[in-house]
């Protein structure tokens, strides 16, 4: 009796969700403007990709992030190189960090797989950035080879280029901070002191000019 009651519940067992479906009234088709997706992208030339797997460091153990392309981007505006990996699923990123930074971005090769590189990042994929240690696995030991080339590649390239910014920067703010060291005196007259030639300058000392 119950298999039977569930069965009328289910209905007809043909029935096609996604088939067209006729429903009366007055329906008006309206076409509607194709809107720009903004990727966060738009700025940036890809130099390469690669296919890979990629996972994260998380407590005792690899947890995987996800499948698709690991791209090298380089900013139009900054001029640094940075690696851009999307889940190619649900589009989310899940890697998104400048090839940079002191005793970051080493390339170390995976004991246990000799198609896989580690590296620790400064990386921004989540909504708080932090360092993480992180594992791609390519397809093949070319493509490895490839992505190492340019890796080792890019990070001398980046910070031969940030501290070209950084010397250029210096001797402005070095302007700056001299125009801030030395002040220039300024004496305010006062009308009682006009006689006598007294002035008083600006942090309330008076001084009395010799007759």
């Amino acid at each position: 009796m119950a298999e039977k009651e569930y069965d009328e519940e289910i209905g007809d067992e043909n029935y096609d969700p996604e088939a067209e479906t006729k429903i009366g009234g007055d329906w008006k088709t309206v076409n509607l403007p194709e809107v720009p997706v903004v990727t966060g992208e738009e700025d940036d030339e890809v130099l390469e990709k690669f296919r890979v797997k990629l996972y994260r460091w998380v407590g005792k153990e690899w947890k995987e992030r996800g499948v698709g392309d690991l791209k090298f981007l380089k900013s139009k505006h900054v001029g640094r190189v940075r690696l851009l990996m999307r889940q190619e699923k649900t589009h989310k990123v899940i890697a998104n960090h400048y090839i940079e930074g002191e005793g970051l971005c080493q390339l170390t090769p995976m004991k246990t797989n000799d198609k896989s590189l580690i590296w620790v990042a400064y990386d921004s994929s989540d909504e708080k950035p932090s360092v993480e240690k992180v594992c791609a696995r390519f397809l093949n030991k070319e493509d490895m080879a490839k992505f190492q080339e340019r890796f080792e590649r890019t990070y001398k390239e980046n910070e031969t280029s940030k501290a070209a910014e950084g010397t250029k920067a210096q001797p402005a703010e070095e302007a700056k901070q001299e125009e801030v060291a030395e002040p220039k005196n300024c004496l305010l007259y006062t009308s009682d002191a006009a006689d006598d030639l007294l002035c008083v300058d600006l942090g309330g000392r008076r001084i009395i000019k010799k007759k």
